[in-house]
């Protein structure tokens, strides 16, 4: 039986994890085919996935990568391997929950003839505490939208909808979208890159009431990972920026759209700024810590996103304290 859906999971060092996400997804009652995508793990993850493959009667192809790419990387050369019209991206950490849910908003999909469906998510903590639904990755809207509507759903909440998990995409919109992605160095919000262009490229969408994933939280970062992240909001704020101006995208939404970038650099900025200062007062050399960033921020990028956030931050202040002295 042809594959309905291709399920892509992107690897680097998960091991622990990854036989148990292979049993959730080979559980779901939809004739699918699973994509594992090796980011050049060194933890013996792409043998086991090699032996689950072997006994297990679910379509499985493993995709080495020469070198690490990071998860943007991976993720394209899997859409690259798989072959179903539809395409959903599961974390190598993570499961989906149930076995017929997923064929649900597969149906619903295909009723509505539509190029995105958004489910909802539930997550727990690396300690397995769990942590209910996940609000802030719920769909933006329930039922049908189309046009411009789309991506004006998800640029109206502050904190847009925008992770991989919770959606199932078609080929062709991932088709049209993935030229905008490939061979971009995208460190940590692969999400947020790939599907901020993928809502603003879909021109129908379909919300759905399922519970189908499960999510792993992280409960805390190093300083690279901000600094990745800031790199990769300053990359996507330069791709997506002129699409903005795009005539049939909203113009509120792209306003909103862009106060979410604004808000997101400036946070990860800041937080960038304390977990680099925290080792500097621990007494860590100073050149061994600023020798870490250079991978993901050269000094322009760094300076860039400093004043950004400075400026943002300094208008917020105004802002508040221009309104204490007008209330008192």
């Amino acid at each position: 039986m042809e594959p309905r859906l291709s399920v892509i999971i992107p690897l680097y060092n998960q091991a622990g994890f990854i036989e148990t996400t292979l049993a959730s997804v080979a559980a779901q009652q939809v004739p699918l085919e699973i994509i594992v995508v090796d980011d050049a793990s060194d933890d013996g993850g792409p043998d086991l996935v090699e032996r689950w493959a072997a006994t297990h009667a679910t379509p499985l192809r493993l995709v080495r990568q020469p070198a690490r790419g990071h998860a943007l990387a991976a993720r394209l050369a899997g859409v690259a391997a798989s072959t179903a019209p539809d395409i959903m991206f599961v974390d190598a950490d993570d499961t989906l929950l149930g076995e017929d849910r997923l064929a649900h908003v597969l149906a619903r999909k295909q009723e509505a003839d539509c190029e995105l469906a958004h489910f909802r998510n539930v997550g727990h903590t690396p300690a397995g505490v769990e942590q209910g639904e996940l609000l802030w990755s719920a769909p933006p809207a329930q039922g049908v939208l189309r046009g411009k509507a789309v991506f004006a759903a998800y640029a109206a909440r502050p904190y847009p909808p925008l992770q991989f998990w919770g959606k199932v995409y078609s080929r062709t919109l991932l088709g049209r979208v993935a030229p905008l992605a490939r061979g971009r160095t995208i460190f940590r919000f692969d999400d947020k890159f790939l599907v901020s262009l993928l809502v603003l490229h879909a021109q129908s969408y379909v919300g759905c009431d399922e519970y189908i994933y499960d999510y792993r939280l992280c409960e805390s970062w190093p300083m690279t990972k901000f600094a990745g992240r800031v790199h990769d909001l300053l990359l996507l704020r330069e791709v997506i920026d002129p699409l903005l101006e795009s005539p049939g995208v909203d113009e509120d939404a792209a306003r909103n759209f862009r106060h979410f970038l604004k808000r997101r650099l400036t946070m990860n900025m800041g937080k960038l700024c304390i977990e680099t200062e925290k080792r500097l007062f621990a007494g860590e050399d100073p050149d061994v810590v600023f020798t870490e960033l250079a991978p993901f921020l050269d000094d322009e990028q760094l300076f860039t996103a400093a004043l950004d956030s400075a400026r943002s931050n300094a208008k917020n202040i105004s802002h508040i304290w221009q309104r204490i002295r007008n209330e008192f």
